[in-house]
């Protein structure tokens, strides 16, 4: 072997091994968070709504309750509900058209403010009563209803009643 050859091939020495091994670490560590954010974002994604509700023949024969738990709230503060609403489930679309109806239900109305608001208007659907009625999803063709539901504790004495709204979506 000449002198040139000799030089190409060089053994590796301490600090080159120590250095390998710190880039292959950081490597993996950098794959590894790259999946934990990607995770992270389809979840955060996925997580628009607090609860999704098929209306449809299938699932809905008469009403549906749902009750949020409102005791943590404090005086004056606001919770934020969200709820999809949509006319299929699974893959299977209402081949007619669903009437429905929301109604909202606390035992002490005037300790709770409660306001709706459908997808991304900004017009307050509920104008003081506790009832939205001659609601409908379309046939045949899908559709999603996003309602957001703006809950305003009031009372500052804790009353009995008052730890649950119930939300019912009749038929």
């Amino acid at each position: 072997m000449n002198k040139k050859t000799k030089r190409r091939i060089k053994k590796r020495t301490k600090s080159d091994i120590i250095l390998l091994f710190t880039f292959v670490i950081l490597l993996l560590l950098v794959i590894t968070l790259s999946i934990v954010a990607l995770t992270k974002k389809n979840e955060a994604k996925n997580k628009d709504v607090d609860i999704t509700i098929p209306v449809t023949e299938k699932t809905i024969d008469d009403d549906i309750s749902i009750s949020i738990d409102i005791s943590n709230l404090k005086e004056n503060a606001i919770k934020e509900y969200k709820m999809k609403l949509t006319n299929y489930h699974n893959k299977e679309i209402n081949e007619k058209k669903l009437s429905y109806s929301i109604n909202f239900d606390v035992a002490n109305e005037e300790g709770v403010v409660i306001k709706l608001y459908k997808d991304k208007d900004t017009k307050e659907l509920l104008n003081n009563s506790k009832e939205l009625k001659n609601l409908s999803m379309k046939k045949n063709k899908k559709q999603e209803t996003i309602y957001t539901v703006i809950i305003k504790k009031k009372a500052t004495k804790e009353e009995k009643g008052t730890n649950y709204l119930n939300i019912n979506i009749k038929r």
